[in-house]
């Protein structure tokens, strides 16, 4: 390959060893203190009687939510500890425990980092030219409007990511031998915790009335699913996806379609994302704890200038705002393409398959619509 890439190997030899070294208890830690906060602010909203009170405790329970679960992203790639066994418990009490099954969630994240940028295959994926054009006019339009209005469908991230989820698990129970019985064990433990939070949650707003259920349920995950678009999407949205030959090895190329966030001194903004916004450094070892992969940029950063290769690092909010709408589609020739060029070339009379950017998707690659979008399918 002619383009400049980056070589993880070279990385590891010239940073320090114990930035490789996973935690033992210092996660789990941070689990049970979120839990017991997210208990204490369950139970404040509860008995006071002023929704002047309860909202902004409400909100702050959404943040907190969200960096209990998010726990559950290290605990997927092996990295909240060093036991096995405590890892495993770690996605337990972390993302299965606010209703979105840890090893499902670890399934569908993987296929996303086998195929960072990949058109048609990255589950984190933006529409492809191809796709685009295959909808109707009716389904362009409408799925257009979605995409540079997604922000407006941030509030609902926590259900539709529980949603995928869901699916991912169910799966590994209906095809367990595509699974190792550890898997299968740890998936049953995952949705009895989960189902059990979703359960608890309705019988808190029975408990406790429409105000507590409202203050207490509703505002905290729309909270969290705006905290998770704005930490999860924001990694690689609106950057260029691979071409068919950097698609030959993601893990060389990965950083055309990924870039690092980060967050101003005075904000303690890693420890609540999980540190999930190092996404460069992780991407290339993801089998780091997050709370080295700060330590590890420099020598990521030092390597990549070493070699010619352009690394995107922004600050957190510039990001936010500028994801926030999506008007691009991804194309086969590894560049961006407006949906505003793409519907005035069809209006022209143009053929799909003459579009920059298309070429046919294969048949393993399902037709995508809204569903996909909002994770419905």
């Amino acid at each position: 390959m002619n383009e400049a890439a980056l070589d993880r190997g070279a990385v590891r030899r010239a940073a320090p060893a114990a930035l490789f070294e996973l935690p033992r208890f210092v996660t789990l830690g941070k689990a049970l203190l979120l839990i017991a906060l997210s208990a204490a602010l369950f139970a404040a909203i509860a008995v006071l009687p002023q929704t002047g009170l309860r909202l902004p405790l409400g909100v702050v329970l959404g943040v907190v939510l969200f960096a209990l679960g998010v726990i559950g992203h290290e605990a997927g790639h092996l990295t909240a500890s060093r036991h096995a066994w405590l890892n495993d418990c770690i996605g337990l009490l972390s993302m299965s425990l606010v209703g979105m099954p840890s090893r499902g969630w670890k399934v569908y994240h993987d296929l996303h980092h086998r195929h960072t940028g990949v058109p048609g295959l990255d589950t984190d994926a933006q529409y492809t030219v191809a796709q685009y054009v295959s909808m109707s006019a009716r389904g362009r339009r409408a799925m257009r409007w979605v995409c540079e209005h997604e922000f407006l469908f941030w509030p609902l991230a926590i259900p539709i990511l529980g949603g995928i989820c869901w699916s991912y698990a169910l799966d590994i129970a209906q095809r367990p031998q595509h699974y190792s019985a550890r898997v299968r064990r740890w998936n049953r433990a995952d949705m009895a915790l989960s189902l059990a939070f979703t359960l608890g949650l309705v019988a808190y707003g029975a408990a406790f009335g429409a105000g507590a259920f409202s203050c207490g349920v509703l505002v905290p995950l729309a909270v969290a699913g705006v905290v998770g678009a704005c930490t999860l999407t924001t990694n690689h949205r609106n950057l260029p996806p691979l071409s068919a030959e950097q698609a030959r090895a993601v893990r060389h190329h990965f950083h055309r379609n990924t870039r690092t966030l980060t967050f101003p001194r005075w904000l303690p903004g890693n420890w609540f994302t999980g540190y999930v916004p190092w996404q460069i450094e992780h991407h290339l070892f993801p089998t780091v704890a997050g709370r080295q992969l700060a330590k590890l940029s420099p020598y990521v950063r030092a390597h990549a200038a070493e070699r010619g290769v352009a690394l995107v690092y922004e600050g957190f909010f510039a990001s936010v705002r500028d994801v926030a709408r999506t008007r691009h589609a991804w194309g086969a020739d590894g560049r961006l393409h407006s949906f505003e060029a793409i519907d005035r070339a069809l209006a022209a009379g143009a053929a799909p398959e003459s579009l920059p950017g298309y070429a046919a998707e294969s048949r393993s690659v399902a037709r995508r619509d809204l569903r996909d979008l909002l994770g419905l399918r």
